[in-house]
């Protein structure tokens, strides 16, 4: 068996020597050398979360990919500034080769879940290792383009064998005898990954392993190419700031780096210091939003966003452009958002709201069909703002009793329409519906048609619309506090007096600094309340989100994470404002799947 080992490695060598003088005789590299850095770090990241995880028999921490994505990232980013770079590999055609690289190694040593297992946990993170290491001997050889350090790839492969042989000598590894499988795997990505980064091709195989990684060129530029996200279930847990359950995608902390709060998955947060709605609001699932891409690249899968609107799509209700007509709510234009979103307050039930979110700047921005990465996508927000309180709470033949608080109208079985699923509340009570959210708690499921009292009108419950900069991305999201004259650990300024929470507008003057204030009596800049929401010394607001990492153009839908940190101005509406704490920060993560469609 050793001398097996020693002839595949043999192969292994020689194969790598290939690729490294093919690149060198072109010229040497700096940039394909911090490329292959940044790949050989971002798999032994990943493989070392996944041992973790595997050891305690857990899910995978939520915020390593994140992590090991902004990293790498950042790394391919300053790699490209350079001139010298060898090939056009983009970071998300890379990246896709990481990502399978990481789900093969995993699948190889712990394909049945089984756990936990502090072998598959050490093989893992021996696997992740391994394969820095050997991308770390190349680095010198591409940087100055001379031969592979053989005495170095072959340290690297003896420390790994020693260290898979160490793990198995545990009693609850899942397999045995691995190291020549998993050797063949890494020896595949270190080849493939040194032929993406250092030759004109950008798929390439390893003879001397059984199974290959590749580096396909991937490309969304078809005849009419658009790209659907449609938001899955949130996973908010307890929601308690202090505690670490549901799926964590954020924080909120303090000067010295101290958590205050995690921010949940789905949840939606708002307000300063003073909030007084219990937080998160959980965002309604299985909306669905379509964009257009345009001035696509099909080298590096880069692309543009643009709009769709409901001719393009079929209806209001999932397209992403401004101005489009909507018959729920007839004087408000722009495709909707989302469904009714209810923000239910059970400390002062009077208070809650219901939502309605549209469209007011259409959409723009950019992203890659490589990773499936929202790089930017920008869609300012109008929400349509209905003090409803309990709409639902047995006072009327069109609010009947139902258990918790409904500030919505919501859509549910029983009543006499035709299809028995029938409107409970609001202006079209008893009548048929679909359901646009899955059942989310007492305030759900909602539906546009089943629109709140007042739809499209100016009078009462409607109190305002609140202009939200909405821009969400797959990567990072982040603000940080400013102190102020007149306030501490301000995040949004406005414009405002001094010592009470009244502001310039509508519309609201936003600011960074007293000098941006000049009509009196609003010379202030600040928010309603320091900090952010339901923490006082609250210094950054940060959320993370998680692209696809695989190339979308097969057409399947795949697991990402949309997120947003932004400011909200105030209602102008003196029982709204105090409730939700405005004006003040935002911010939400929107879980779901992408989805490319030629």
């Amino acid at each position: 068996m050793a001398h097996m080992r020693r002839s595949a490695l043999s192969g292994v060598i020689l194969a790598l020597l290939g690729l490294v003088t093919d690149a060198s005789s072109a010229q040497p590299s700096k940039c394909s050398s911090l490329k292959v850095k940044a790949a050989g770090a971002a798999v032994s990241q990943l493989l070392t979360c996944e041992g973790k995880a595997v050891a305690k028999h857990v899910p995978v921490d939520a915020s390593c990919e994140p992590k090991s994505t902004a990293a790498f990232d950042a790394a391919f980013a300053k790699a490209d500034k350079r001139a010298d770079c060898l090939t056009a590999a983009s970071a998300g055609t890379v990246w896709a080769g990481v990502d399978r690289f990481v789900s093969d190694v995993a699948s190889a040593v712990n394909g049945n879940g089984a756990g936990p297992s502090v072998c598959d946990s050490r093989k893992l993170r021996a696997a992740g290792g391994n394969a820095n290491d050997q991308a770390k001997c190349t680095l010198k050889a591409v940087r100055k383009g001379r031969s592979v350090d053989t005495k170095c790839l072959m340290k690297a492969e003896r420390k790994f064998a020693s260290s898979v042989s160490k793990a198995e000598a545990r009693s609850d590894c899942s397999g045995s005898a691995q190291t020549p499988a998993l050797e063949a795997v890494v020896d595949a990505f270190i080849s493939d990954l040194l032929a993406a980064l250092t030759s004109t091709s950008t798929t390439t195989t390893l003879a001397a392993s059984t199974t290959t990684t590749t580096f396909p060129p991937c490309s969304c530029c078809t005849g009419a190419p658009r790209l659907v996200f449609t938001t899955r279930p949130p996973d908010v847990g307890s929601g308690t700031c202090a505690t670490s359950d549901g799926t964590i995608t954020g924080t909120v902390q303090d000067d010295s780096g101290t958590a205050l709060c995690n921010l949940r998955s789905g949840g939606l947060y708002f307000g300063g210091a003073g909030v007084g709605i219990p937080l998160p609001a959980a965002v309604p699932d299985t909306g669905t939003y379509i964009t257009k891409l345009v001035d696509c690249d099909s080298t590096t899968g880069l692309f543009d966003f643009a709009p769709t609107t409901d001719a393009d799509t079929g209806t209001n209700r999932n397209c992403t452009a401004a101005g489009v007509a909507n018959p729920e709510y007839p004087t408000r234009p722009g495709c909707l958002f989302g469904a009714p979103l209810p923000i239910p307050n059970p400390d002062s039930i009077a208070t809650s709201t219901c939502n309605i979110n549209r469209v007011t700047t259409s959409a723009s921005g950019s992203g890659n069909c490589s990773d499936g990465s929202y790089a930017l996508l920008d869609l300012p927000l109008g929400s349509d703002i209905y003090l409803t309180g309990d709409l639902l709470d047995g006072s009327a033949a069109d609010r009947p009793d139902v258990a918790g608080i409904q500030p919505c109208p919501i859509c549910t079985p029983g009543g006499t329409c035709g299809s028995g699923t029938c409107c409970k509340g609001g202006p079209r009570h008893d009548l048929d519906c679909v359901p646009g959210t899955s059942a989310l708690g007492a305030a759900y499921p909602t539906s546009h048609d089943c629109p709140p009292p007042g739809a499209g009108g100016n009078a009462s419950p409607f109190v305002g619309t609140l202009p939200i900069p909405y821009a969400v991305t797959t990567g990072s999201s982040s603000k940080v506090a400013a102190d102020l004259s007149a306030q501490g650990f301000v995040f949004c300024g406005f414009c405002g007096q001094a010592f009470a929470p009244t502001f310039q507008g509508p519309p609201a003057h936003p600011c960074a600094a007293d000098s941006e204030c000049t009509t009196a009596p609003f010379t202030k800049c600040r928010q309603r309340t320091s900090g952010a929401f339901g923490q006082g010394p609250a210094r950054t607001i940060s959320e993370m989100g998680s692209r696809a990492g695989i190339c979308l153009n097969s057409g399947a839908p795949y697991a990402a994470t949309l997120v947003s940190v932004f400011c909200i101005p105030p209602t102008y509406n003196s029982t709204v404002d105090a409730s939700a704490d405005l004006p003040g920060p935002g911010a939400v993560s929107l879980p779901g799947q992408a989805q490319f469609m030629p």
